[in-house]
């Protein structure tokens, strides 16, 4: 299960309780977000997920899916993977002719959408297999191990607003350095990717 906002909430009150203001469920979503995507950001590899992308007869492009970060594979409905194309210009230079169609063996990504090559000559599901960022506060999908990462960079955020123009608090930093360390810890786990 993952933690949720009213645990954060209360977690948090219990670090940073020094007489602030309150918190209230609102006021903590903009930090929830900013520190899910900076894990994401950090640790790509904590939240791994698929999409089903379909390309209808001759149709090269797919959107990406909300929230993408980076990829791992592309696959065809036997679950082989597609050959990874560094660079659209790579794949452009390999495309074949809008009149040949057949099976897509290759694919980049570029502008928000995955490409593929040769353009299918049927309509054709492929699945993207892909790091995302979750940045719902009132959803959270990342697993238990994160929960410190989330609440220490919430910490940190809430102790840096209340410092003054120019400065940053001690508490802040201390917090930053709690971050820092759990982010290290769900790298050595999940890898950078």
């Amino acid at each position: 299960m993952s933690i949720t906002k009213a645990t954060i909430l209360t977690k948090v009150r219990e670090r940073v309780g020094d007489g602030g203001p309150t918190y209230t469920y609102t006021n903590i979503d903009a930090e929830i977000e900013i520190i899910l995507k900076q894990i994401a950001s950090r640790v790509p590899g904590i939240a791994q997920t698929t999409a089903s992308l379909s390309f209808s007869v001759g149709v090269i492009s797919a959107t990406l899916p909300m929230g993408f970060v980076r990829w791992r594979a592309l696959t065809n409905s036997s679950n082989q993977p597609l050959e990874k194309i560094s660079t659209l210009e790579e794949l452009l230079a390999r495309f074949t002719p809008s009149t040949t169609q057949g099976t897509a063996n290759a694919w980049t990504i570029f502008g928000g959408k995955v490409y593929i090559n040769p353009a299918p000559s049927g309509s054709t599901t492929l699945t993207l297999f892909y790091c995302y960022e979750d940045t719902d506060a009132d959803a959270i999908t990342y697993p238990d191990c994160a929960d410190e990462a989330i609440i220490e960079g919430v910490c940190h955020l809430i102790e840096l607003a209340r410092g003054t123009i120019g400065t940053i608090p001690e508490k802040a930093v201390t917090h930053k350095n709690l971050f820092d360390e759990q982010i290290a810890m769900l790298t050595a786990r999940y890898g950078d990717l």
